[in-house]
């Protein structure tokens, strides 16, 4: 995708008065492939109360994204402010799982995903209220029992997306778990399906629409498998996780990284022998290289380095190897325990 050149913004198209009922429209460049927009700088304070999608051409429409490609039409977004400010500012979380592998012709099957109380406690000190949510099952846990379904989309259209609002907000206290769950159906599908954007990819978000809004680093509280997102961003687990410093693992400068690449080509083909086997869960002994936060961290590396997938693949294959042979030590010791 090219740069987004925020020149075309013609910010000159927001006129009028500025009251809860007039209506500030964004223009979207005919140039660009994507961007991001915001309000002008203002020098008094506003309250953003409502939105109003203008959609001109639903099929390049795709949430609140343009896309086209040698097509113009006047989409765009009409926003509503006023400087009647409200009681509270509210704020959006996004929860849900960023690591989806469905197979082809499946008729079942789920992911699901964590926000953890520990960054809960980050992310709502003093605990919020949920107006809104969206999308896919979310559940609140405390402790170890499920306070209330959020949201359960039995079957979830992309056309229509369903949003539960409570008259009653709901509670969220600083250690509580948000979870959700995606179920799919692939049946009409003879490719695997992966996390993406495209509208032949799969999501599995929801969103939450939240009040006292919160002065936090990050609003997401996703994973990749396990791993979470807000203790490799929040500044509070100072971008560590599990004892690994990730960011620095992931950079350029990493030693590590190339002595994983001499190590599998040398020792290392195509296949997964004996030999590269042993070599591989040697090297998966380094602290950033443990279950899901490794196969995290090769899943960020192998764009750039892609034998670096034999880490994960050969690893596979000597756990299955480790299985077999557990498998026949106990036959083994059953068997002994028989005829003795």
């Amino acid at each position: 995708m090219p740069p987004i050149d925020y020149s075309y913004i013609d910010k000159g198209n927001f006129t009028g008065n500025r009251n809860e009922d007039e209506a500030k429209t964004i223009i979207i460049p005919l140039k660009a492939s994507a961007m991001n927009s915001c309000t002008p700088e203002q020098n008094d304070t506003f309250h953003l109360v409502g939105t109003k999608p203008i959609i001109d051409n639903k099929d390049i429409t795709h949430h609140i994204l343009l896309f086209g490609c040698n097509e113009q039409d006047s989409s765009g977004l009409e926003l509503f402010y006023t400087s009647n400010l409200r009681q509270y500012e509210a704020g959006m979380s996004v929860v849900g799982q960023e690591y989806l592998n469905i197979p082809p012709r499946v008729s079942n099957i789920s992911f699901r995903s964590r926000c953890y109380s520990a960054c809960t406690e980050i992310m709502f000190p003093k605990g919020v209220f949920i107006t809104r949510a969206g999308y896919n099952k979310l559940e609140i846990h405390r402790g170890n029992k499920k306070i209330r379904d959020n949201t359960h989309e039995e079957e979830y259209t992309y056309d229509k997306p369903v949003f539960y609002e409570f008259d009653h907000p709901i509670k969220v206290y600083p250690g509580d778990e948000i979870r959700t769950t995606c179920t799919y159906s692939s049946l009409l599908s003879n490719e695997t399906i992966f996390f993406g954007e495209g509208t032949s990819d799969e999501m599995c978000y929801g969103f939450i629409t939240y009040y006292p809004a919160q002065n936090i680093a990050l609003s997401y509280c996703t994973t990749w498998k396990t791993v979470e997102k807000c203790k490799r961003y929040m500044p509070q687990f100072g971008g560590i996780i599990d004892g690994c410093k990730w960011k620095d693992f992931l950079s350029g400068g990493n030693e590590y990284i190339g002595f994983m690449m001499i190590e599998l080509a040398m020792h290392c083909d195509t296949s997964c022998s004996s030999n590269c086997t042993e070599k591989v869960r040697n090297l998966r002994e380094h602290e950033c290289l443990h279950g899901d936060l490794g196969d995290f961290m090769i899943f960020k590396l192998q764009r750039k380095y892609p034998s670096i997938s034999l880490i994960k693949d050969c690893f596979r294959e000597n756990k299955s190897d480790n299985v077999k042979a557990y498998s026949f030590c106990l036959f083994l010791s059953l068997a002994l325990m028989y005829f003795s």
